[in-house]
């Protein structure tokens, strides 16, 4: 008698869990995935935000008359502000990783008076490891300021 008890017993208790299992359906999963975020949740993707790695490209291009012409250039990288100087040339250089809200800043100039000097300025921008976009340009002559704050 109490073998016989004990199969029933297994059978009901086997019978019982498997309806328990059939009753949850899927509508009920995706109202699990839906609920609101916590605080901390929230706080969590901040800080994934945050932690996004952007990359700063900075170029100029210079045309001028004389080969003898200096240049001087300012800009903005993950240590601060930096400067080269030398023989005008075109120049390119890039920098990071910075975050969100980091104020990039290029200038050039160049030294001789009463010649041609074009410069042709340029500051890049990328997100982790997409492509470099351009955000800010500016064609001036002799000497040329461009900004850019990266936002997106």
């Amino acid at each position: 008698m109490k073998y016989v008890m004990k199969e029933y017993g297994i059978i009901i208790f086997s019978l019982l869990f498997y309806g328990l299992i059939l009753s949850c359906s899927k509508d009920d999963e995706q109202t699990i995935l839906e609920e609101p975020k916590t605080e901390d949740q929230a706080q969590n993707n901040n800080q994934k935000e945050e932690e996004v790695r952007y990359y700063v490209k900075y170029e100029i291009e210079i045309k001028h008359d004389r080969a003898d012409d200096t240049m001087s250039i300012e800009f903005t990288s993950e240590k601060g502000k930096e400067k080269v100087s030398g023989l005008a040339e075109n120049w390119s250089g890039t920098y990071g990783p910075v975050k969100k809200g980091f104020k990039a800043s290029l200038a050039c100039s160049i030294s001789t008076i009463g010649y041609r000097k074009e410069i042709h300025g340029r500051i890049y921008v990328c997100r982790e490891i997409e492509p470099f976009v351009i955000k800010a340009e500016s064609r001036k002559d002799g000497s040329l300021g461009i900004y850019y704050t990266i936002d997106f």
